[in-house]
């Protein structure tokens, strides 16, 4: 007699945010309210384990003048038993049109990326990112992302 195993995943996620015009502050915490869950190991059922992860991210708009906006924003990542992550990015919008940025992942990655502006509320650009650390990057020649932003 064969038995089967279903899997299910029930998520909760819980975030905050506020924000004005030219700021943002948000702490979120995906999955924080996560049940516990079998995993099918080759048909052996073993308890999985969720991780708890938390992101807090601030950024801030800039008027540099009436055309040119300057977008540095900060985010941390933090995991359980995993050191602390760090995005620093920076970007210039143009015109409220265009945008070009670049980050860097502390000890980890950069990336670059821009953004242009096809609608009143979607922005369609790419973004390339690639590994600080030279074991890393012989093995990954970076990753290539195409970026669909929607203002809901």
């Amino acid at each position: 007699m064969e038995k089967k195993i279903h899997l299910r995943k029930h998520y909760v996620k819980k975030m905050a945010y506020i924000g004005g015009k030219s700021y943002f502050f948000s702490l979120s915490a995906p999955k924080i309210l996560t049940p516990k869950r079998l995993n099918n190991d080759n048909g052996i059922a073993r308890q999985g384990e969720e991780k708890i992860h938390i992101y807090a991210a601030a950024g801030y708009h800039i008027d540099l003048n009436n055309n040119l906006i300057f977008k540095p924003s900060v985010m941390a990542r933090y995991v359980n038993a995993s050191p602390l992550s760090v995005d620093l990015t920076a970007a210039i919008m143009w015109k409220n049109s265009f945008e070009v940025g670049a980050a860097y992942r502390l000890d980890e990655a950069f990336s670059g990326f821009f953004l242009f502006r096809m609608g009143e509320s979607i922005r369609l650009g790419y973004a390339y990112e690639a590994a600080v650390e030279n074991s890393v990057s012989k093995l990954n020649m970076g990753t290539h992302e195409i970026l669909l932003k929607l203002k809901l």
